[in-house]
């Protein structure tokens, strides 16, 4: 799949577990310095899931620490 950036962010806006604009993410910074706390990211993961159609395991997960890793995992699916 070749989720870009934008939709990412886009997937970010919706899933509102920030009140901070997407697009001033670093994608290259762990999103937890970014602000975003584990239950953020268990809820991003759940709109991640449903926005792109993939199914994220619990093991893959833990692996998605910034924009930048969740694009190249979702590029694998």
């Amino acid at each position: 799949m070749n989720a870009t950036l934008e939709e990412l962010r886009e997937v970010i806006r919706k899933s509102e577990i920030t009140t901070r604009d997407p697009a001033e993410f670093d994608p290259a910074v762990p999103l937890v310095k970014q602000g975003i706390d584990s239950l953020d990211m268990a809820t991003l993961i759940f709109h991640l899931e449903d926005g792109f159609g993939v199914t994220i395991s619990h093991t893959s997960y833990k692996d998605l620490k910034s924009l930048d890793d969740i694009l190249a995992y979702l590029k694998t699916k």
